[in-house]
């Protein structure tokens, strides 16, 4: 399942999702794309793309891709849960039991 999937399924934001990651060095941005970080879990890989262009160039592009059961079991194993700490923006938590709401 490629990290875009991830997104859509939990409905997360993809900056915020994307951020999230690169900050628990999960995974790391590259001229090529994203690659797995020292902190990614297992399940978790790079995959490479090649293909050539008009010009003949070979162009390279990767992207993280995630086992989808085991991500599952990852994603539900955190504490909090990783949807909640992600749909939930930190500036409107007041403690983990109650949240600001906006009208």
């Amino acid at each position: 399942m490629k990290l875009i999937e991830v997104k859509r399924e939990y409905g997360l934001n993809q900056n915020t999702f994307y951020g999230w990651l690169r900050e628990n060095q999960m995974i790391i941005k590259e001229m090529t794309g994203y690659v797995i970080g020292p902190k990614a879990f297992e399940g978790m890989e790079t995959r490479t793309n090649r293909r050539v262009n008009d010009d003949g160039e070979i162009l390279i592009t990767t992207q993280v891709i995630i086992d989808n059961q085991k991500s599952l079991n990852y994603w539900n194993s955190m504490n909090p849960p990783f949807t909640k700490t992600l749909l939930e923006p930190k500036s409107w938590r007041v403690s983990d039991s109650e949240l600001l709401t906006v009208n």
